[in-house]
């Protein structure tokens, strides 16, 4: 998997209360010399231009913001465009065109406003044009303040998100509650939070492995699935979706066959089925978790029937305490090796 640029430049957008607030404190601070202009109509207008032009500019350089920050979006890996695109419900190449428009708009307000005052005969008509302008040009902005709020919350959850650049990226996945941040806590130093209660992980939560000669490893504890089809998935699931479809070079599945897990073994073989049906993974891991509190007979039981589902060979660990945690580092090692043949790599 060839990766574009994984870090993105975080880049603050101010909603329409804080661009106001600047404009006004810009405006009663600003100066200007104006003692070579001997008219007092002529210096009045003077000030105002001055106040229309910074006006101006501080609305034109937040618009910019705006469009550099979805930029950067669509520049950076193609996982955080659809991120974006899932979580604020917009398309982004839409976004970027409605505030090019913005912008120009903006531009002929501005020029047609410092016409005006210029033409303006008296001090009446000049503070009137000012008025008329300001009002237009802070129009733009806040006409727009609905869905720049929601571009502000969305490139907040973004920018939230680790650093997943790295050698191989694996998705730790599966059901909420069959021990993911257990597991991603116990072979990195990432401390994820861990409860009793499903769906603790509402984020992507990233740690890192380093395997000697084979590499940076990236392990990616995504939220938990649900037994259910991609279109009734909430936002948490969606995010899991993402990361498995975008980011991964492989995946570790767990399960969970304790008698007292939240759901049954045949839930959990349909998650697993969807997930590599639909989304075409290539490099894939199963483990039965916490069979240190399980029954041997149905840990014997699911590995029989996880090996005939799935045409691969579970690995029976228990995440809590670290057994066979090696086995699973082995099949990692392996995934990095192929996918240094594939791509012509020693």
């Amino acid at each position: 998997m060839v990766y574009s640029r994984m870090i993105i430049e975080k880049i603050y957008v101010k909603n329409y209360r804080e661009l106001y607030e600047l404009i006004n404190k810009k405006l009663k601070n600003c100066k200007l010399d104006t003692r070579g202009i001997k008219n007092p109509i002529e210096k009045f207008k003077k000030i105002l231009l001055v106040k229309l032009q910074i006006t101006y500019q501080l609305i034109d350089n937040e618009l910019n913001n705006i469009m550099r920050a979805l930029f950067n979006i669509k520049t950076a890996h193609v996982f955080y465009r659809k991120l974006f695109e899932t979580t604020s419900n917009l398309d982004l190449d839409n976004c970027l065109k409605l505030f090019s428009r913005s912008r120009s708009i903006t531009r002929k307000l501005y020029v047609e406003s410092s016409r005006m005052l210029r033409n303006s005969r008296d001090k009446t008509e000049a503070l009137e044009a000012f008025k008329h302008g300001l009002g237009t040009l802070l129009s733009v902005y806040k006409r727009k303040s609905r869905i720049i709020e929601n571009i502000r919350k969305t490139l907040f959850e973004i920018y939230r998100l680790p650093d997943v650049s790295g050698d191989l990226v694996i998705v730790i996945t599966g059901m909420p509650q069959v021990g993911k941040s257990t597991l991603l806590s116990k072979l990195t130093k990432a401390k994820p939070e861990i409860s009793p209660y499903p769906f603790t992980t509402k984020n992507i939560i990233v740690g890192h492995l380093d395997i000697g000669e084979y590499g940076r490893v990236v392990l990616v504890d995504a939220p938990g699935l649900l037994d259910r089809s991609f279109d009734e998935m909430n936002i948490i699931e969606t995010r899991a979706v993402l990361a498995i479809k975008y980011l991964a070079d492989g995946i570790i599945y767990l399960f969970d066959i304790n008698p007292s897990s939240y759901y049954t073994f045949d839930e959990q073989i349909r998650v697993y089925e969807s997930i590599v049906n639909t989304l075409n993974i290539r490099n894939k891991i199963v483990a039965i978790n916490k069979i240190d509190t399980t029954p041997p007979d149905a840990v014997e039981l699911a590995i029989n029937l996880l090996r005939e589902k799935t045409g691969l060979e579970p690995i029976p660990i228990s995440a809590l305490t670290g057994f066979n945690l090696d086995k699973l580092v082995e099949k990692i090692k392996e995934i990095i090796v192929e996918k240094r043949s594939s791509l012509g790599l020693q």
